[in-house]
């Protein structure tokens, strides 16, 4: 079964056997005012049942046995062994657990550290953020001058809006992929990119306003996608640009103040002054790893200590989860905005507080539990692999490969 169809199976139920009659028009117009004591009910019953179904959820995040096992693997690979080492490279674990399981997060900050310190001896300063020298191949290969941007690597969709106006050539070499993308031509940029089944927008772009667009003002085209050693797996989309904007953040603390002024500035409250999208109160100050975003920061936080388990991360599994509550979980990928954010972590709080568990344990278990929903109904391309999975691939690689 499609992920899609099992979703709407999911919220069909709780529209018809879960959400009180009374509450169906708040649950269609998706008041959380008049939902709250409802899916605050909810989150406590599903919290309790994951608990019993998916113990292994409570040891997680900080202070549970799988952060344990990094920890240890990070002592003995990296020589980390104070509470700032171990921050720094929770954060570069947040920084790259989008769109991927645990154990593939896992690998993936895994090669990057390898790579920085084959480059430059340090296991985070030397991180690539892009494969330099295949881009400027491809650019090279494509006409495309370095001197029309400074750093055109590091530019990401910003520099393609500027300067991809022509369907590149084939690419022959097996390092490169590449995306479908709808090219405006009027303006020479690109609005739109498809990554599998779902599309990332540009700017004030989004599918309605590009179907609008008058007949020979659109063009399709290819854009590339570099893999390579070290390279975190991001395209142009902004999720890339926002992991590459973390990761030059990180590499800015490691470099300014060592792991231990690293660590401090991430855990410590700041001013939140030039730290975008938090869901704390305006002006209020917030711990500096909210500079990473509202999904990374309180995610390198969860995984950091237990005494930020009040944090919220609200990925795209949590967010099916609130909003099947609703009936309304179909395409959602999370929190529509901040406003919508802070509503879930009060209710959140609350479930939690009822548990006696952090928010950041209801939120595991959560996950794990909306997870195994969807597997019931078939759906087969869920991967629940955890980091300690990732710390044995990464320690045992032929008994992983003869697994395979």
């Amino acid at each position: 079964m499609k992920q899609e169809e099992a979703t709407k199976i999911l919220d069909q139920h709780e529209i018809d056997h879960v959400i009180p009659k009374h509450l169906a028009d708040a649950a269609a117009e998706g008041d959380w005012d008049k939902m709250r004591e409802h899916v605050v009910s909810r989150l406590v019953h599903e919290g309790a049942k994951a608990g019993a179904m998916y113990p292994e959820a409570d040891q997680f995040y900080a202070g549970g046995s799988t952060l344990k096992k990094v920890e240890e693997h990070a002592q003995r690979l990296h020589g980390f062994n104070t509470p700032a080492h171990h921050a720094v490279h929770k954060a570069l674990l947040a920084l790259t657990s989008g769109n991927v399981n645990p154990k593939k997060n896992f690998e993936n900050a895994h090669s990057m550290m390898e790579e920085s310190k084959r480059l430059t001896g340090h296991p985070f300063l030397g991180i690539p953020e892009r494969n330099e020298p295949k881009f400027r191949k491809w650019m090279e290969e494509h006409g495309i001058e370095p001197k029309q941007a400074k750093e055109p690597w590091k530019d990401g969709v910003e520099f393609f809006e500027k300067h991809l106006v022509d369907k590149p050539a084939a690419l022959d070499d097996p390092g490169y992929q590449s995306h479908d993308a709808v090219l405006h031509k009027p303006s020479g940029k690109v609005i739109g990119v498809e990554r599998g089944n779902k599309w990332s927008y540009t700017g004030r772009w989004n599918a309605k306003r590009i179907l609008a667009q008058p007949r020979g003002t659109l063009k399709y085209v290819k854009i590339p996608l570099v893999r390579g050693k070290g390279v975190e797996a991001t395209n142009w989309s902004l999720r890339g640009a926002q992991v590459i904007k973390g990761i030059r953040n990180l590499k800015t603390m490691l470099h300014n103040g060592g792991y231990e002024g690293a660590a401090k500035y991430l855990t410590t409250k700041q001013s939140p002054k030039g730290i975008p999208e938090n869901y704390y109160e305006k002006g209020e100050p917030v711990e500096g790893a909210f500079i990473f975003g509202p999904k990374f920061g309180p995610f390198s936080l969860n995984l950091t200590s237990p005494e930020f388990g009040h944090h919220l991360t609200s990925d795209m599994w949590h967010a099916r989860t609130m909003n099947r509550y609703l009936g309304q979980s179909t395409g959602v990928a999370g929190p529509r905005n901040e406003k919508e954010r802070r509503k879930w972590w009060s209710m959140m709080k609350e479930a939690a507080g009822h548990l006696g568990i952090s928010v950041a344990s209801l939120q595991s278990r959560l996950w794990s539990y909306e997870q195994g929903l969807h597997k019931a109904l078939g759906v087969k391309n869920i991967d629940t692999k955890t980091y300690e999975d990732g710390v044995n691939a990464v320690e045992n690689p032929k008994h992983e490969n003869s697994r395979g």
